[in-house]
């Protein structure tokens, strides 16, 4: 088992739940997808969607499966450019190798 600075390797699915602290960016990214599928619904006929709710825990944190976060998020990461979300992730439930 490979040990960087004392910290053990630890197995995690890409299906696996994670926790971020977003940004005003973060925010404003889900709330933008939001809408954009809320009118979609509301142009074919459909009764739309309730109320836009971020679903930000008591702490603070955004949860959502790993392959979701990169979807929503990874267009609007690079060098030099505002993150949508903190950068310190929690991966919820990995297991050690």
């Amino acid at each position: 088992m490979m040990k960087i600075n004392n910290i053990k390797d630890f197995k995690f699915n890409i299906n696996s739940y994670v926790k971020v602290k977003l940004t005003s960016l973060g925010l404003a990214i889900l709330k933008s997808k939001y809408d954009k599928l809320n009118n979609a619904i509301l142009l074919s006929g459909g009764h739309g969607l309730n109320e836009f709710d971020s679903n930000i825990d008591k702490d603070g944190y955004y949860t959502n499966q790993m392959w979701s976060i990169i979807k929503d998020f990874g267009a609007y990461m690079d060098t030099g450019t505002e993150n949508p979300f903190d950068c310190n992730i929690i991966c919820c439930k990995g297991e050690e190798i």
